[in-house]
């Protein structure tokens, strides 16, 4: 079936389909090369061919719509140069189940020549740094319930971390797909929703067949204007001098700052980095980080694209060992008495040091 829709003065047929709504390069606003098509599930959007009266917080009911941005972050990954991964196509899922494929991605290069497929360093976008990889995607407003990125790690060009010593290793990702959790669009026309790859958590590597694992645990969806930004400097040469610290061979190793949800947490129930979803970890009340980074040699750090609320910021230098599948009982804090609350505001950076002065 077709229904017409006038852009510019011309009249474009769009042609409507059970199934999958896909996202052609039509979908992209680049200095006018295309015109500005909105393709929505069938169930989510009128066109032009009746009204959809009332209002509702679902994708499926809303006929209003708002331009997204989608980019890809991350946190330092240690032991690694590079951590490249090519994106296949995004997928996503509205409240009431309709998929809504995306496969043309932003080419910063030449934004009139979108890519089929879009690779990836992350470690080139650490921190506040972003990179987009769809622009100005007209969406119904509403609340989606998955975003998932289809992923090529066949061969080892498409995905693959690079060591310290120049060694290529293939990066595989369970059935090809990181199944994201939902986000929720609002009326607003400025969103550009971060999906952060926090690689402590959400990769591993595998010693045999050496190579390394990615999955969807610790990567999370961040709209940036609603999120915050926690930077710092912790005063190693300071820690370096009292226990557990100063017993350290390697000062500048296992220096992590762990990212807990809440206030007045007890020391004795916090939790290393770890998957809950291995049988293998047996933890009962302890707390998992929301998220943690690896301090730099000069004791600087940036945790960005974090959701708004109660967190406490808890330092250990002794978490070289932590191995992000396992519960490893690490000591955090260490020293006893490095950690911190704070309270994290929407679109405010907020500075944290160790020792606080």
């Amino acid at each position: 079936m077709y229904t017409s829709q006038k852009m510019n003065n011309t009249w474009e047929h769009i042609e409507l389909k059970s199934g999958p709504t896909h996202f052609s390069a039509l979908n992209h606003r680049h200095s006018g090369t295309y015109p500005r098509i909105k393709y929505l599930a069938p169930p989510a959007v009128c066109l032009l061919m009746a009204a959809c009266g009332g209002s509702s917080s679902s994708t499926s009911s809303s006929s209003q719509t708002a331009s997204v941005d989608f980019a890809l972050s991350d946190a330092p990954a240690e032991g690694l140069t590079a951590v490249v991964v090519t994106v296949d196509s995004m997928t996503l899922t509205t409240s009431d189940g309709e998929d809504i494929v995306i496969d043309d991605f932003y080419n910063s290069a030449d934004p009139s020549s979108p890519l089929a497929q879009i690779q990836i360093n992350l470690l080139e976008y650490q921190g506040s740094d972003y990179s987009t990889i769809t622009q100005d995607l007209e969406l119904s407003v509403g609340t989606y319930q998955n975003l998932t990125l289809d992923i090529l790690d066949d061969e080892t060009t498409d995905t693959y971390a690079e060591e310290s010593d120049g060694a290529i290793k293939p990066i595989k990702v369970p059935s090809d797909t990181l199944r994201l959790d939902g986000f929720t669009v609002s009326e607003s026309n400025d969103q550009t929703y971060i999906i952060e790859f926090d690689l402590r958590q959400s990769m591993t590597h595998n010693p045999g067949p050496d190579r390394y694992i990615l999955k969807p645990r610790g990567v999370r969806i961040v709209e940036a204007n609603a999120s915050s930004t926690i930077t710092g400097t912790v005063d190693l040469a300071y820690y370096n001098a009292l226990e557990p610290c100063a017993s350290k061979t390697d000062s500048e190793a296992g220096n992590v700052l762990y990212l807990y949800e809440g206030h007045d947490l007890d020391p004795t129930l916090l939790a290393d980095q770890l998957d809950p979803d291995l049988g293998s970890n047996q933890i009962s009340n302890e707390l998992v980080p929301y998220s943690s980074i690896t301090v730099d040699n000069l004791g600087q750090y940036e945790l960005a694209f974090v959701e708004p609320g109660n967190y406490s910021l808890i330092f250990s230098c002794t978490a070289e060992d932590d191995d992000p599948d396992t519960f490893d009982n690490l000591t955090i804090p260490a020293p006893d008495d490095a950690m911190t609350e704070i309270e994290l505001v929407a679109g405010e950076s907020t500075v944290v040091n160790f020792p606080e002065i």
